[in-house]
Formats: structure tokens, sequence, C-alpha cells
């Protein structure tokens, strides 16, 4: 090959490196939370969302950041937001924005905000503070004070609809009522009118809320002392009970007690009849007189000088001698059953007292 025709190819290949590393340094690989606005010479401007060849003599590239904004709002004291019924409301309320994911959006918000500010939290925050809070203050002025704290989500869903989607650009992804509390009258102006209607409706509920919960209280404590007065009822009623029955079982114990005493009366009469009947059995077949037919017994002096001065007709020897008297008064063969009865007797109704 001629030295020509090889100089022509080694040039050709360095144009084509330069080529390639022109066109490698030339692309831009686009981050997901990033858009590229290029801008060429007697073209419209365009949009990448991707990637992109810029070249840096025929075109230029600005980025602009497409994340998502979070706005704060915050209503209190003298600025919080009416209700309907003139209540005023401190209002705590986030709202998260960001640019819209379409090129025409995109240049929108490059145009009128400029892609480099727009990133910036305080610009959004400025571009978006009055819009906002006009918002809430309209969504609020349409409820009544009890309605919005019962309503929440119809509250966000109204505030959402007044905002609407024209935002430049923008879009509003989401919003939330991190607190709503109702002002207190120390931070109302009375001298305004619809703050002096709204202290007039609060000073109301408040009264009301008071005599409700007295009511309360006082039904509560009736409450109580009913219970109370229907446990001491229940009590004495049981302690009646207990008494009467412990009067039942006295009076039971004490019929018990004195049936078997009269039983015992019955068999002691039985036993003390049959003794007299067996003594004067004996009495007769020994040939002596009944008991009530017997000589008083004589006195000691008496009966010694009897026997002193007379000889005993059984000493003579013409008369028999008499058989031994029997007692009446002794040993009695049935005592010790009887006496036995009345022990058992007693140990029963000790044990049944028990």
């Amino acid at each position: 090959m001629p030295p020509a025709a090889i100089a022509a190819v080694l040039v050709a290949l360095v144009a084509l490196a330069i080529v390639a590393l022109a066109l490698k340094r030339a692309r831009i690989s686009i981050p997901d939370h990033q858009a590229l606005i290029i801008q060429r010479t007697g073209r419209p401007s365009t949009v990448a969302f991707h990637a992109a060849f810029i070249l840096p003599i025929v075109a230029r590239a600005e980025i602009i950041d497409m994340s998502t904004r979070r706005v704060s709002i915050e209503l209190s004291g003298r600025d919080g937001v009416q209700c309907r019924d003139n209540i005023r409301a401190d209002v705590k309320a986030t709202f998260h924005l960001r640019i819209n994911h379409t090129a025409e959006d995109v240049l929108k918000v490059a145009q009128t905000v400029g892609a480099e500010a727009s990133g910036r939290q305080e610009v959004v925050e400025a571009l978006f503070r009055d819009k906002l809070t006009e918002a809430i203050k309209v969504a609020f002025k349409q409820l009544a004070f009890d309605e919005i704290m019962a309503e929440r989500e119809r509250l966000r869903d109204d505030t959402l609809m007044i905002i609407g989607s024209n935002l430049n650009g923008f879009s509003l992804e989401d919003m939330a009522f991190a607190a709503i509390d109702q002002t207190p009258i120390e931070a109302l102006d009375p001298n305004n009118a619809l703050d002096a209607e709204g202290i007039r409706r609060i000073t109301e509920r408040a009264a009301a809320a008071q005599i409700e919960t007295n009511r309360l209280k006082h039904d509560l404590a009736l409450h109580v002392a009913q219970q109370d007065l229907e446990a001491q009822r229940a009590i004495l009623d049981l302690e009646r009970r207990q008494a009467e029955a412990q009067a039942l079982a006295a009076r039971e114990i004490a019929e018990f007690r004195a049936h078997h005493e009269a039983e015992l009366l019955i068999v002691e009469a039985q036993q003390r009849a049959r003794a007299e009947r067996v003594t004067l059995q004996a009495r007769a077949e020994a040939g002596l007189p009944p008991l009530d037919a017997l000589p008083l017994a004589p006195s000691a002096p008496a009966a010694a000088a009897s026997t002193a001065t007379s000889t005993p007709p059984s000493l003579s020897g013409n008369e028999p001698a008499r058989p031994a008297q029997i007692d009446p008064r002794g040993s009695n063969p049935l005592q010790h059953l009887l006496d036995t009865t009345r022990a058992n007797t007693q140990s029963l109704l000790k044990k049944i007292e028990e």
C-alpha cells in the first residue's frame, strides 16, 4: 500500500476516535428526579428525561430539579382560620408539590420561575404560600367548627378542589392537616365583629359543656348512692334471713330438747311404776305388809332400851326368824338403764347445738 494511502487510513482512524470520544462525552444520563432542558441555536427548546446528546458548540443544556417540595402552612392566633360559625381555628397543614413530568410543564416552569430557582425550597414556598393559605381559608369558611373536627376527610377534599390543578406547571401530590385546634379566647380580638361572635359562641358552648358535665357528675353520684343503698338493703336482708334461720334452728333445738325431756320423764315414770310393782309383789310373796302399813322407825335411844329389856322373838326359840325387809328407797335394778338413757340424750343435744 502506498504511503499516502496509509496516512489517509491513519487520519480516518484518528478522526473516528475523536468523534467517538466526543459523542461519548456529549451523551448525558439524567437521574429520575431531574430533567434536562436543551437549547439549540435556531430551534425551540426541548426536554429530555432519561438521556441526551449535547454538543457543546451547537447546544446548551440546563438541569431542572423534579423532586417533591414540601410546603408547610401554619395559621394561629389572630391569623387563625375562621369557620362558618365564626369560631377561629389554629391550623397546621402540609402540601407536597412537584413539577409535572411533561415537557410542556417543565418548559413552563423554566420560563416563569427559572430552572435553577425552581429547585430552591424558599422559592417554591413563596410561589404557593398565598394560594394555599387562601384555599384553606375558603374551605374552613364552608364548615362549622364541629363539622370540621368531625369531617377531616371532607375538609381535605374541599381544600384540594379549591386549589385545583392550575399551578403553573406544578402538581399537588398530597396534602394533610397536621393539627386543627380551637384558637384560645385570649388570642382573639374582642373588637373584631367576627371574633366577638366567635367568643360568644365559645362561651355558650363552654357553659353548656360545664352544665352537662355537672349533670353527669350528679347522675353518677346518684347512681353510686343508689347502688350503695341497694347493697345495704341486700346486706340487711341477708342478716335478717340469717337471724331468722338461727332463731328457727334454736327453736327446733328447744323443741327437740323438750320432746326428749318429756320422753325421758315418761320413761322415768314407767320405770318407777315398774319398780314399785316389783317391790309390792316381792313384799306380798314374803308375807310382809304394804309399805304404807309399816310403823315409823323408833329413835336410837328407844331402840337401845328396848333391846336391853326384852329378848327378840328370834332368840326365844319359839317363833321362826323373819326374812329381811326390802327397802323401796334402796338400790333399783332399772336405775342404771335410766341414767344411761339420760346421759345419751344430753350428749345428742350438745351435738345438735354445735
